[in-house]
């Protein structure tokens, strides 16, 4: 499979649309994030198994950003499931429901969903005559690291469509091995139908070779012949060899050297320095970093995410008290005890006052 990958062309089949290339696909083939061209690619790979009279469609991220659920208002169809980006560092499902009115959100983060999208969706089913839908959660799995949320994120619509099983920790690997064979078998089948039909081999990057044949005796040579030269002409002098001082350059500079001639004018730089300006990180140093710098980045939208839900929390409970505490300050008629009569002193200690 991989001898026969170009490494930078563009792409043909599912994701013709997303105009991805070659070298686009190496996240699904390493621990790192998948970027959303790519994951327009693989819900294309979805939707062209997707029953077209079962009254679902699974739509890319251009439908989370402008919401046109036209053909939902129309009652084309019934179920629309579509991926969303949150905070630009994770990937999550949405799913309208209109049989059961019900916006379901799966995460495999269990982060809350977005308030942003969940106004935008009641906004454009009020203004379309839809009732209220409620909220609730999508069946989905749970990831352990921070880059496996696209191909969660993937398994959660072909579970919701297909009934697939959920994402694991240990599928992991297989999910995204599987995804890659899809596009590039995808590909393969769509290079051969395009060179069957146009007859062209242009865009051929097999191994083979053209070989040039030698030109008849008939033809010029492209190389001019050397001139022969006359056996009078004498041959020239063997070259000379002459012994001269080699010129030596000592390096090795004295802390008073630094501070005369042309020293002065330049800055001194020790080798520990000039390493680390020159040093190149390899290609898994450069990986780590960018997962390190990807994970900081989702542990630090978490934290906001707790944050707000535990403000919101606080807030509620606080109503609550001062609820209750007003309730129970508020004097109820019909549990106050009716008030006796006053008296004085004189006439309760007065032994012949009328009862």
């Amino acid at each position: 499979m991989f001898e026969h990958v170009p490494w930078d062309v563009e792409l043909k089949g599912f994701d013709a649309h997303t105009s991805l290339r070659t070298s686009e696909l190496l996240p699904l083939l390493a621990d790192s994030m998948v970027n959303g061209r790519l994951l327009d690619a693989l819900v294309a790979v979805i939707n062209d198994h997707v029953d077209e009279h079962n009254g679902t469609v699974v739509e890319t991220l251009d439908f989370a950003n402008v919401l046109l659920l036209d053909l939902l208002h129309d009652g084309t169809i019934q179920h629309v499931i579509f991926p969303i980006n949150v905070a630009n560092v994770h990937w999550a499902i949405i799913s309208m429901d209109a049989s059961t009115q019900m916006i379901l959100y799966g995460d495999s983060l269990e982060w809350s969903m977005p308030s942003s999208y969940v106004d935008a969706m009641r906004h454009w089913l009020k203004n379309h005559g839809f009732a209220p839908f409620g909220k609730g959660s999508l069946s989905h799995g749970e990831q352990t690291d921070s880059f496996s949320c696209a191909i969660t994120a993937l398994n959660t619509i072909k579970h919701a469509v297909f009934r697939h099983s959920l994402f694991t920790n240990d599928s992991k690997y297989q999910l995204y091995m599987e995804v890659f064979l899809m596009l590039a078998k995808s590909h393969f089948e769509s290079e051969q139908l395009s060179e069957s039909s146009d007859g062209s081999f242009a865009d051929d990057a097999s191994d083979f070779s053209v070989e040039f044949s030698s030109c008849p005796p008939s033809y010029p040579s492209p190389v001019p012949a050397s001139p022969e030269l006359p056996a009078s002409c004498p041959s020239p002098p063997p070259p000379t060899s002459t012994s001269s001082e080699r010129v030596t350059l000592n390096l090795r500079v004295c802390e008073e050297d630094k501070s005369v001639g042309l020293f002065k004018y330049f800055p001194t730089t020790t080798c520990e320095e000039h390493l680390q300006a020159v040093w190149v990180s390899f290609s898994w140093e450069l990986e780590n970093c960018e997962q390190d710098a990807h994970r900081v980045r989702v542990e630090a939208v978490e934290r906001d995410i707790h944050r707000r839900e535990g403000n919101r929390e606080r807030k509620q409970n606080q109503h609550a008290r001062e609820k209750a505490m007003k309730k129970a300050t508020t004097n109820d008629p019909s549990d106050i005890a009716p008030s006796l009569p006053m008296m004085d002193l004189a006439e309760v200690s007065c032994p012949y006052r009328k009862i």
